[in-house]
């Protein structure tokens, strides 16, 4: 009888170490892919970064400044001179010259009036 109850005794406490260890297990696991998530997470947030610490010094360039000044005040170097055209005299010219069949020379030639 006193055997009987020992394994008993042994079975329960065997029972509950196994499920005690079961949980911590299924616990690691889940802690094991929260941190490959969290590390996914770094390595965007790593990249984003790096895109936006160029396109901040893209920004604070003199290239992008110059090329602001000239697209958007219409600003030039010196030397340099600033030609616009009328946009319905370029779609007029580029119409009327695509539909008559002549060589690029003469297209040319009409596009600039001569």
């Amino acid at each position: 009888m006193k055997k009987s109850l020992f394994n008993l005794v042994v079975i329960i406490i065997g029972s509950l170490i196994v499920v005690g260890l079961s949980r911590n297990i299924i616990r690691l696991l889940k802690s094991e892919k929260k941190v490959d998530e969290a590390r996914l997470e770094v390595t965007q947030l790593e990249t984003e970064q790096k895109e936006l610490v160029e396109r901040k010094a893209y920004l604070e360039s003199d290239e992008f400044i110059e090329e602001q000044a000239r697209n958007k005040l219409n600003m030039s170097q010196e030397g340099e001179q600033i030609v616009i055209l009328p946009q319905e005299i370029g779609n007029n010219h580029a119409s009327e010259v695509t539909s008559q069949e002549l060589p690029p020379y003469r297209q040319w030639l009409q596009v600039f009036g001569w």
